[in-house]
């Protein structure tokens, strides 16, 4: 179990250990499709945690989103978001 806890380095990204967190559905979206505070303090908590890679998000790559929960791909024309995720990521 040491190696699942050892920092890790894959083409020059350097990972803290080789932990990581899949795309997730975690309805925890605004009601347009975009990431919401609720999202960033979820995957802050994770990383808070250690966990060594964070994939953040699944979607559904149709137009709109899966669930009127869930990250749409309105996010991706709405990316204001990620400098909040980035900095509550420790990125």
């Amino acid at each position: 179990m040491s190696a699942l806890f050892s920092p890790i380095e894959v083409k020059g990204v350097k990972f803290r250990n080789r932990v990581v967190m899949p795309p997730m559905v975690t309805l925890k979206a605004d009601g347009e499709g975009c990431v919401s505070g609720v999202s960033v303090e979820h995957y802050g908590a994770r990383a808070g945690a250690g966990t060594g890679l964070i994939i953040v998000e699944a979607t559904a790559v149709a137009e709109g989103h899966c669930d009127f929960a869930a990250v749409g791909n309105a996010m991706l024309e709405k990316a204001e978001w990620t400098k909040e995720a980035r900095e509550a990521l420790g990125g």
